[in-house]
This record gives structure tokens, C-alpha cells and sequence, in this order.
């Protein structure tokens, strides 16, 4: 027997009154055929044509439940009127009607169905009360869904295969404003009717997250009324993962190209650092041209350049620059743990590392030592500091290119204070007395020559005092050569101690000593030498930690041009004057004719 049905639920239809019957019924009447029971014809035929003509019949028809109802409806007519033939005009009428409505319904249908089956874009159509009247066959491999399952189902049934769950999709939000569809979706873009918006799904079907694409747009009747929605999704995932390596090659090579950029100034600042360090004249230059050189590279920081002293037991700031250099100004190497591992030590907030000890109580910040040496000989240290609220070290400050440039720099600071320091001393020992450290007789007429065409231009004079230690031969027999030298050397620290800035004290040759005063008169060259002559009586040699004795000194002084115009004859002048007071019974100033 055949199961009977409820109009609605043959037709898809929500309604509870039906527009032909005008009342509730609780059975369709077109499958039924109830009406064929000893009714009236004509009735019959008003209420097909009546439901034909129905626009929820028409607007809520599904091809399957079209045919149906349009299959049993034709033969039960048939039947029907077989029995009465003087209607038989009538039913054949009604049933090319009804062939027409079945060939258009299935026509329509179909190529609604033929043509979303055809896109590669998983698709599926609602009808205006939300439920699926098509599921394309891309939508199928999508979700894993198939058509039979979904069709007719409504109460946002098709977002289940998507999310896991029911919920709102984008062609239930069309009309939306955007803040709401953005609560969902991340790029919305309004076309016409039609909406887009991309969206990301963490869990999908086989628990691996999915970007997708969807666009949505409302269907409407030739009256303008929505009787429905489609919607188009795309998986766009590998698409985004693309995307996502070709931006994450692109932030590559952007900051390869900073970072070359960065290296090309970087190697053109070290260039010229290079060149100014070798035009300096001395090591003071140095430092001012190593302080200027950090501030430019790294601005952010404070630091200071150390340097061993002699006995190499002590390192000592020689130029510091920034704001406020949290470290000693004097420290010992092991205090240093750079130095004791002779590496670059590099000390960063939050993380575990050894604390240098020469760094002052309260610093929290982040530093760098950087242990300068040249020819396997360490002479200093270069230090780098900031502040934790400052700046804390990041990729823009102390990459590990950055690292690599201040230990090329320092490098390049190494050598430079390296061949000052030797420039310095061979200069030194090309112009000092290596026993008394005073100016040797070679630079002393270099700079007599100097001083006196000087004085030749200024109209100006220069006192020459030549003085040597009476009885110095005895000396040395009776105490020995070493007691000598140390004779030497006290009373070549006593001159330093006794003349002005300007003099130039020298070794003449054995214990003679010669001083240059530029712009001397006679009267205070010969005031110098007489005042020379009385405080050496007050100096007491010790060798050994024994007193050598009393030390007199016999003086001879000359002045340019009162008494000579060369150089060579002004020493002679005076040099006789010399040998004249040790005549007369030395510890004596005798001035030259």
C-alpha cells in the first residue's frame, strides 16, 4: 500500500495551511487521491491547476519531489478519467500541462544541478528556509559528504561537514554588516549581491588546519524576491602556504639586503676609521678616532677603551664615551672575563652568564668586552655597555653580524694602538737616552738648530746650560758602574723635576747635560743654572738602599746671540765656560766670554 504523505513533506514545504485547500490538511491531496473517490471533476481538475499555479508548490520543488508527485499524480489522473470519457478532451489537456511542468521542473533543475556538478569550486544552493536543494560533487571530495546525505536538510546542517558543528555560514550572513561577517571571516569584499571572505579552519576533517576561500551570493525570483543562496568554497590552504614561504623568503631577503646594506656602511665606515688611524699622530688621536667610531656604529651604547700598563698588572681607562659607563676606571686582567679566556665575552639580560667584576654595583644591563691584542702581545681591552631599560640587545644592535664588525673593528684598534705605541717608542728611542730618559745629543741639535732660527725671527734669545757631576770618574771607581748609572738616573730626574715646560733637557755625552731654554735671557738662563747648582746639594742617591754621598755640579752657560750666532759655536761657548768653573775648583756657574 502506498505510504501516504504530508504536502509539506513532500514538497519540502513549511507551510501549515496549504494556499489550494485554503485549510491545515494533514495529507497531500495530488498523491492521496482522495479526490478520485465519487468527487466532482471539475473540482479536481480547479484544485491541480490551483496547486500548480501555488508558489510554494512551484518555489520550494526539488526535481525528486517534483517527479514524484507529478508521476503519481499523472497516472491516479489517468486512472481516473478513463471512467469517464466525455472528459477525455479535458484530461488530455491537463496532461501535457503536467508533462510541460515535469520537463520544465526537471530541465530547470537539472541544469542547475549540471552546472554547479561542473564547477571545480565546492559548491551547495539553500533554498530560503535554509535548507540544501544542491551539493556539488567538489563539496563531496571537500567535506566527505555525499549528495544523498545533505539534500533537503536545513537548521545550518552544511556547516556541520565544515566546522564540526552548526552555525552561520557566509551565505547566511550576506546581508550582515561587516563587523559581524568579520567576526568570522578575515578579508571581506562586497560585489554587488555578493560577498567574499576568506576564513581559517584549526581542525578539519583529518584534524589538520585548512584556509578557505568563499564567496556567497543571494538568488532571487524574476520578482526580485531571495528565494535562496549559493555558496562557492575553495581550498586555498596550499595556496597560503605558498604565500606564507614566499613572504617568509621575501622577510629573508629583506633583511639580507638591510643586512648587506648594513655590512656595505659598515666596511665603508671601517675604510675610512682605517685611514684616519693612520694619519694619527700620536695615540691621543687614536682614542678620539676609536670614541667617535663606536658612537657612530653603535649609538645606543656606552663604552671605554682600556689600556695594560707596563708591568701589564693593571688596565686603565684612557677614553670613555655615552652617558653613564657603569665600570671601574681602574681593574686588574682577572677581573675581566674576557681577558682570561681571551675571547669575546658577551653578557645579555635573562640570560645565564658570567658577570665581568669590574663592572660597578647596580648595572643590570647588557655589555660586551672585546679583548684587544696585536702580535701576540695583549695591550687593552675594548668595553660596551647599555642600560636594561635603554635598549636590550636585539637583531638591530648586536646581531652576530654586528658581533662580527666590533671584533673586525677591534682588530683594527688592536693594530692601530699597537703600531702607535711602537711608532712611539722607536721614536722615543731614536730621540731619548735609553739610561736617563732624557733627549739624546742627536735631537738636541735638531731642536737647537730649530729654536735658533726661531729666536732669529721673534728677535728673541736662547739660553744654553751645559753642567756636569763633579768628581764623577772617582765615583764610579769607588761605588761601580751600576751605582753610577743609578747617579745618572736620579739627577736626570731632578732636571725634569727643576725647568720649565718649554726646556729641553738632554744627555750631552757621559755625565754632561745640556738644557735648552727657548726665550731665556742671559739673567734667567744663569738664575736656572745657579738655582741648579744650589738644590742638587739637597738630593740624595741611594744604591741599595745606601746613600752614594753628597753630588755638586759645575755649570757653563752661553746665550744666543750675546754670545755666539751658530748653533756649534753657541755649545762651544758655553762648554768652555763649563771646563773654566771646574778649573776654578768646580761646584761653580761660569758664564762665557
Amino acid at each position: 500500500m502506498r505510504k501516504k504523505l504530508n504536502c509539506w513533506e513532500a514538497l519540502k514545504c513549511n507551510q501549515t495551511k496549504c494556499p489550494a485547500y485554503r485549510i491545515k490538511d494533514t495529507e497531500c491531496w495530488l498523491i492521496s487521491g482522495t479526490l478520485c473517490n465519487n468527487k466532482m471533476q471539475d473540482e479536481y481538475i480547479f484544485k491541480i491547476e490551483l496547486c500548480l499555479n501555488c508558489e510554494v508548490f512551484n518555489k520550494n520543488l526539488t526535481i525528486s519531489s517534483a517527479k514524484e508527485t507529478l508521476r503519481i499524480s499523472s497516472h491516479q489522473l489517468t486512472e481516473y478519467f478513463s471512467k469517464f470519457s466525455e472528459h477525455k478532451n479535458k484530461v488530455e489537456s491537463l496532461n501535457k500541462k503536467l508533462a510541460n511542468a515535469i520537463n520544465d521542473t526537471q530541465s530547470s533543475a537539472q541544469i542547475l544541478h549540471n552546472s554547479i556538478d561542473f564547477l571545480s569550486d565546492a559548491t551547495f544552493v539553500i533554498d530560503k528556509n535554509k535548507k540544501v536543494i544542491a551539493w556539488n560533487k567538489a563539496i563531496e571530495d571537500l567535506t566527505g559528504v555525499k549528495k544523498a546525505d545533505i539534500i533537503g536538510k536545513g537548521d545550518y546542517a552544511y556547516a556541520v561537514p565544515i566546522y564540526g558543528h552548526r552555525k552561520p555560514l557566509l551565505v547566511d550572513i550576506i546581508n550582515a554588516p561587516n563587523e559581524e561577517v568579520e567576526k568570522q571571516y578575515n578579508i571581506i569584499e562586497r560585489k554587488s549581491n555578493a560577498i567574499l571572505g576568506e576564513t581559517y579552519i584549526p581542525s578539519f576533517r583529518d584534524g589538520k588546519g585548512i584556509y578557505l576561500w568563499d564567496s556567497a551570493s543571494s538568488i532571487f525570483d524574476k520578482d526580485g524576491n531571495q528565494i535562496g543562496a549559493i555558496e562557492s568554497i575553495r581550498d586555498i590552504t596550499e595556496y597560503k602556504e605558498t604565500e606564507k614561504m614566499l613572504m617568509d623568503i621575501y622577510e629573508k631577503l629583506r633583511l639580507w639586503a638591510n643586512n648587506l646594506e648594513q655590512t656595505t656602511r659598515d666596511l665603508s665606515v671601517l675604510n675610512e676609521v682605517g685611514e684616519q688611524m693612520q694619519s694619527c699622530a700620536g695615540i691621543e688621536d687614536v682614542y678620539v678616532v676609536i670614541s667617535q667610531t663606536m658612537q657612530r656604529l653603535f649609538p645606543s651604547f656606552s663604552g671605554c677603551i682600556y689600556m695594560l700598563n707596563d708591568s701589564k698588572n693593571l688596565l686603565v681607562s684612557v677614553i670613555t664615551w655615552g652617558e653613564s659607563l657603569r665600570s671601574k676606571e681602574t681593574f686588574k686582567p682577572s677581573q675581566c672575563m674576557a681577558l682570561i679566556s681571551n675571547r669575546l665575552h658577551v653578557s645579555e639580560t635573562g640570560k645565564n652568564g658570567l658577570r665581568c667584576r669590574h663592572l660597578l654595583k647596580g648595572f643590570s644591563g647588557n655589555f660586551i668586552c672585546i679583548p684587544l691584542s696585536a702580535q701576540g702581545e695583549s695591550i687593552g681591552l675594548l668595553h660596551l655597555q647599555i642600560e636594561k631599560e635603554q635598549l636590550p640587545f636585539s637583531d638591530m644592535e648586536m646581531t652576530e653580524s654586528r658581533q662580527l664588525l666590533i671584533m673586525t673593528l677591534s682588530e683594527h684598534i688592536s693594530l692601530s694602538l699597537y703600531n702607535i705605541k711602537l711608532r712611539d717608542k722607536l721614536r722615543y728611542q731614536a730621540i731619548r737616552d735609553p739610561l736617563t730618559g732624557l733627549f739624546n745629543r742627536r735631537y738636541m741639535e735638531e731642536t737647537m738648530v730649530r729654536e735658533l732660527q726661531r729666536a732669529n725671527r721673534k728677535n728673541s734669545t736662547v739660553g744654553v746650560i751645559i753642567f756636569d757631576i763633579d768628581h764623577f770618574k772617582r765615583f764610579n771607581d769607588t761605588f761601580g758602574h751600576a751605582a753610577g748609572d743609578t747617579m745618572l738616573r736620579e739627577i736626570a730626574s731632578f732636571i725634569k723635576s727643576h725647568i720649565r715646560m718649554e726646556d729641553i733637557a738632554s744627555r750631552y755625552g757621559g755625565e754632561e747635560f745640556l738644557i735648552t731654554m727657548p726665550d731665556a735671557s742671559f739673567e734667567t738662563t744663569k738664575e736656572r743654572a745657579e738655582k741648579l747648582r744650589q738644590e742638587v746639594k739637597k738630593l740624595i742617591v741611594l744604591h741599595r738602599r745606601k746613600p752614594l754621598g753628597a753630588v755638586t755640579l759645575s755649570f757653563g752657560v752661553a746665550v744666543y746671540p750675546t754670545h755666539a750666532q751658530k748653533w756649534e759655536a753657541l755649545i762651544k761657548a758655553a762648554d768652555k765656560a763649563l771646563y773654566k768653573a771646574k778649573a776654578e775648583g768646580r761646584d761653580k756657574v761660569v758664564v762665557a766670554e
